[in-house]
């Protein structure tokens, strides 16, 4: 299999078998080609040079369509989940030979059935919003499965979360401050599903560009980062946010709150693309304050109303609207730069 970009060779004359019953593990460095050979071999993306058999029948794969009958599928490392459907109908969408009416409780019934089979804990009736990153790809999984596939690439597959699993994988960083010296040498850590990890530090020595770096905010000039198996060294803060993380910043009024906004508006910023928020042109008011109104109570935000501009309040409940709002959503990690500011003893 040859794939050949402007000025790049991605596959050089790949040979692969694969047999009945194997698993088979490909590893490389970042831009190898790993990604590239199985997005052939899926029908993501075509080959320059090349052929592929199938129990010894040469066949060509042009898109998904084409390896769907042969049993081929893939998850890929960015998750191909549509967000505001249930897991149900998510599953739905890779059956095949689907009659117009969609009889949804079956499907889910068989979900129940091949969760408990594989070990997975997945509400067939939840939303994909509401899940966190490990869950949605075991969806995406369980789909594939429940297509009957016989040969099955896995993008990344350590993105699948347990409790031992790494959660953040940071190796060598370095990074630059905001004068261009390097503010950040040879860092690295791990963090696991279920750990608190504390960075400690006299004042002014990295920790603001290292909060900067985990959320996409600051370039890194070596090194690599890795989120809930994701690489997301080079990644932008919308990517970082789509692979789990939450942050509190240290400036809570000038980072993370919009002070001319609501307290309702401000709450739903995580979570206002979704239903039962979004609606199709616009947003349930409605359903905002319903929401909002839930995380008042139980992070005891004090406020006069929901209408209530966030820049008019002081510093501690400021910090527990942002808190409330980060928690709000399903998360993988949570970055939290001087997180007890402005807190009183309870609230810490």
């Amino acid at each position: 299999m040859v794939k050949r970009f402007p000025g790049i060779v991605a596959n050089d004359h790949v040979d692969f078998t694969l047999r009945r019953g194997e698993v088979h593990a490909l590893i490389g460095e970042n831009g190898a080609g790993k990604t590239r050979l199985m997005n052939m071999l899926a029908g993501v993306q075509r080959p320059e040079e090349g052929e592929i058999f199938v129990h010894d029948k040469a066949i060509q794969i042009r898109s998904h369509r084409d390896a769907d009958p042969w049993g081929i599928a893939m998850v890929h490392q960015e998750l191909m989940l549509a967000e505001a459907l249930t897991v149900a109908e998510n599953v739905a969408l890779g059956l095949r030979n689907l009659k117009w009416q969609i009889r949804c409780s079956s499907i889910e019934r068989s979900i129940e059935e091949q969760s408990r089979v594989l070990g997975f804990d997945i509400d067939p009736r939840a939303y994909v919003w509401h899940l966190s990153i490990g869950q949605r790809q075991r969806v995406e999984r369980l789909r594939a499965l429940m297509r009957g596939v016989r040969i099955l690439w896995l993008d990344e597959p350590a993105a699948l979360l347990s409790p031992d699993e790494k959660v953040l994988d940071v190796h060598e960083v370095h990074a630059c401050g905001d004068k261009g010296f390097e503010a950040l040498r040879h860092i690295s850590c791990k963090v696991f599903a279920g750990e608190i990890l504390g960075v400690a530090g006299v004042s002014g020595n990295g920790q603001r560009e290292l909060a900067d770096v985990f959320r996409g905010m600051r370039p890194t000039t070596s090194g690599r980062i890795t989120l809930c198996g994701n690489d997301v060294t080079h990644a932008t803060p919308a990517r970082y946010l789509r692979a789990g993380l939450a942050y509190i910043p240290e400036n809570r009024r000038t980072q993370e709150a919009v002070t001319s906004l609501s307290l309702a508006e401000n709450l739903a910023q995580k979570t206002y693309r979704h239903p039962p928020i979004a609606k199709r042109w616009g947003l349930w008011r409605k359903e905002m304050r319903s929401f909002a109104r839930r995380l008042v109570d139980t992070f005891h935000v004090q406020a006069v109303s929901l209408q209530q501009p966030a820049g008019h309040l002081f510093s501690g409940n400021l910090q527990r609207l942002i808190l409330a709002r980060e928690l709000s959503h399903p998360i993988s990690l949570l970055l939290a730069a001087q997180p007890t500011r402005g807190l009183d003893f309870a609230a810490s």
